[in-house]
């Protein structure tokens, strides 16, 4: 995904994850933090055998904890699908790029 109005820190409390940003990979266990800037392609995965945590520091703050609320919200029938998410998700500033692409 791109946010295109917040820079980003990941800080791994626990666990060790592999980030991809823009075409760079990189390793991250406990005590990393990597910064992502506004408009840069960006995700992570879990990569380690055991359950990982992050710390999500986003500057400016406040706006995805209206993205949280909105898409949290219980759906009539079941899980919304991907497009509803990435409809909303466009309303915040931020971008999801399908797999692959």
């Amino acid at each position: 995904h791109v946010q295109h109005r917040e820079d980003e820190c990941l800080y791994v409390l626990e666990g060790r994850f592999e980030f991809l940003i823009e075409a760079e990979k990189m390793e991250a266990g406990p005590g990393s933090m990597v910064y992502v800037s506004k408009g840069k392609l960006h995700t992570f995965e879990n990569t380690g055998d055991t359950v990982g945590r992050l710390l999500l520091i986003q500057t400016p703050g406040g706006i995805y904890e209206y993205l949280l609320r909105e898409v949290g919200k219980p759906a009539a029938e079941g899980i919304p699908d991907a497009s509803t998410f990435t409809g909303i998700a466009a309303g915040y500033g931020m971008e999801v790029v399908p797999l692959g692409a």
